[in-house]
């Protein structure tokens, strides 16, 4: 009778994993009608999709899509600071509603960065440093020891070395090439002012690319009139540009070449290819049948090569159609110029190209813009 009791328990006990697994697989395939990757550790992430739920192992807990968003306000409050002009405060307290600029993070040891408005950006650099405090979300008060102030695309970048900062977080980058339209966003003004958003996509801004700026355009839909002068991010935290106060977007990827080429020189130095070229990845060129790749193509109003075009001096000619970037293919997923922008002058480079069918290499070294 005892063994009949036992195997009838272990029955039950293997019968109810089996249910608890075949819940998982109806789950898994309602939310993302895919079995392929059927995992029992598998998170979920429908926050793009119908549903405002994310699953991390059914087996564990579910949350709300505004426990998610939470989660990355968090996130990227312990990255931002408030920059107070304290020649026109009260020398007895600050009203940390009152900040003249946000400040992000830019390097764990201390670097901020601050897009200032244009009525700050008379004072001068001592002037700065004795009037401007950074306040952290935890009410901490800094102060600069080192200040550099660049005037780059209509936005005013300060970068500030804070005193007795250190170990900050740094959020990741987001590329702009990464980026899909209709894509929900964070706008974030301060801890008491993030948005939902979602990303358009209006295309290109010219049918002739050039090597050396960021060639899609993108703009921002927000649900509220405060967004502007406000940082964007994905819903995971991800940096994703800057929203200016004229309401234009401002793409990460030239935002960070700015602050890397900053924390390497103290300065801002953009790489320079200087060509413009057609992305046959959406243009079918009549006079040939390649179906990706840059083609070095010019008109009256812009010119295949660029003045000092480092490009033009290696022996590159217009109407060569470059294949390759450093061993990668370049198609809809890699543009030339984004692969530009994510180096630095000085950097070498070796390009793949077709001259009347015939393929060649080159190798080139970027010069600084």
């Amino acid at each position: 009778m005892k063994s009949y009791t036992f195997i009838t328990i272990l029955l039950a006990i293997f019968f109810g994993i089996m249910a608890g697994l075949a819940g998982q697989i109806i789950g898994q395939y309602y939310f993302s009608h895919d079995l392929a990757g059927f995992s029992l550790s598998r998170e979920f992430d429908l926050l793009e999709g119908r549903s405002n739920l994310i699953i991390r192992d059914p087996r564990k807990v579910v949350v709300s899509k505004d426990a998610k968003i939470e989660e990355t306000k968090e996130l990227i409050d312990r990255s931002f600071f408030k920059l107070f002009n304290l020649s026109s405060e009260s020398d007895d307290y600050i009203v940390l509603d009152d900040y003249s600029a946000l400040a992000m993070a830019v390097s764990s040891d201390g670097w901020l960065m601050a897009f200032l408005p244009p009525h700050l950006i008379n004072y001068s650099q001592d002037e700065m440093l004795d009037n401007f405090k950074i306040v952290s979300s935890d009410r901490q008060i800094y102060s600069p020891t080192e200040l550099h102030l660049f005037s780059k695309n209509d936005l005013n970048i300060l970068f500030l070395k804070m005193k007795d900062l250190d170990n900050v977080n740094v959020l990741d980058v987001s590329k702009g090439s990464q980026l899909q339209s209709a894509q929900s966003l964070l706008t974030y003004k301060s801890e008491n002012q993030l948005s939902l958003a979602s990303l358009i996509d209006l295309g290109f801004s010219e049918h002739i690319f050039t090597s050396d700026s960021f060639n899609r355009n993108l703009s921002v839909n927000t649900q509220d009139d405060f967004s502007t002068d406000s940082f964007v991010f994905d819903l995971s935290g991800d940096f994703v540009g800057f929203l200016d106060s004229q309401g234009d977007f401002h793409d990460s990827s030239a935002i960070e070449m700015y602050w890397r080429s900053f924390l390497r020189d103290k300065e801002i130095k953009e790489p320079f290819l200087g060509i413009h070229y057609l992305n046959l990845s959406y243009i079918k060129f009549l006079e040939n049948n390649y179906s990706r790749g840059a083609m070095i193509y010019g008109n009256q109003e812009f010119p295949a090569f660029i003045e000092d075009s480092p490009a033009a001096e290696a022996g590159l000619i217009e109407s060569d159609v470059i294949v390759e970037i450093d061993g990668l293919p370049l198609n809809k997923d890699l543009d030339l110029a984004d692969y530009i922008l994510s180096l630095n002058p000085g950097d070498e480079i070796l390009l793949d190209y077709y001259r009347q069918g015939e393929k060649d290499q080159v190798s080139i070294i970027l010069q600084a813009k």
